[in-house]
């Protein structure tokens, strides 16, 4: 081989190499900043990267609504209220409870909600804290409530942590990932879309009865272009449960969405995986 022929290969080798090595850079970059990754270094390997999220479109304001628990009051008394607007909903279920406590919705009615295009998530099989039970029984209310819905036709990818116990604690988190796309946590804030965030722990604020219609407005208007604003109920009804809204006060709250405008949706139409 001549002296012109060994310099030419030798420059297409390291071509080659410097091409490689710049290829393997932009996918380290990709990952670490990735718009659905935190940067926290510690828990960054719980973050999935199969996920696409829809960020508002210019002038639209979203809001996603969450009810924990599956408990009757929802269907009965928010559902017709949520038809009237045409708002569509997450429904977070405790597995164990339909068919089993009237208090709670039954199977049929969850089954319902979702051909209705509702979301419905997971709220673990029997509500247990996760800050105190061992990690095979975290892992079996994870697997266990998800097999439920399966059996009913229904392929949850968003949970709740019960008591929002678990959200930001990268361990449990990575066992989130294993079965759900996105998690909703109760840190009391807006979601920024436009930034990093940790999908496995969305904030959220809780509405009760003691949320004052005012209090509602502040944090409902804090949605923008690049902030979805997360709020959750448990049951809706006239009683004195403290964790409860009176049906009045959230028909209130319905139509102040509906009068200014607000974009209501799930939190799954948000969340779509890229495989599906």
């Amino acid at each position: 081989m001549s002296n012109n022929e060994n310099f030419v290969n030798k420059k297409i080798l390291a071509i080659t190499v410097i091409i490689g090595l710049l290829s393997s850079s932009l996918v380290i970059y990709e990952f670490a900043w990735s718009p659905s990754h935190t940067p926290d270094m510690n828990s960054l390997l719980t973050r999935t990267t199969t996920t696409n999220y829809a960020i508002p479109q210019e002038g639209q304001r979203v809001v996603c609504i969450v009810f924990d628990d599956g408990w009757l009051t929802q269907y009965t008394n928010a559902l017709p209220i949520l038809d009237e607007y045409n708002f569509k909903a997450t429904f977070a279920i405790i597995t164990d409870n339909p068919d089993k406590r009237p208090a709670y919705m039954n199977w049929n009615q969850i089954v319902t909600l979702y051909k209705q295009s509702h979301d419905i998530g997971s709220h673990t099989t029997n509500h247990l804290n996760f800050a105190k039970i061992e990690t095979a029984s975290i892992e079996y209310q994870l697997s266990q409530s998800k097999q439920d819905l399966l059996k009913h036709g229904i392929n949850a990818t968003t949970f709740v942590y019960p008591e929002g116990e678990g959200a930001g604690n990268p361990d449990i988190e990575k066992l989130v990932q294993q079965h759900y796309t996105i998690a909703r946590g109760i840190n009391k804030e807006y979601l920024n879309m436009s930034q990093a965030f940790n999908q496995y722990a969305l904030p959220s604020y809780t509405i009760r009865n003691s949320t004052t219609l005012e209090t509602f407005k502040d944090y409902v208007n804090q949605a923008d272009a690049s902030n979805i604003v997360i709020i959750y109920y448990q049951q809706i009804s006239d009683g004195t449960v403290f964790t409860s809204v009176t049906t009045e006060n959230f028909a209130t709250q319905m139509q102040y969405l509906y009068d200014n405008g607000f974009t209501v949706q799930p939190l799954k139409q948000l969340f779509t995986s890229v495989d599906s």
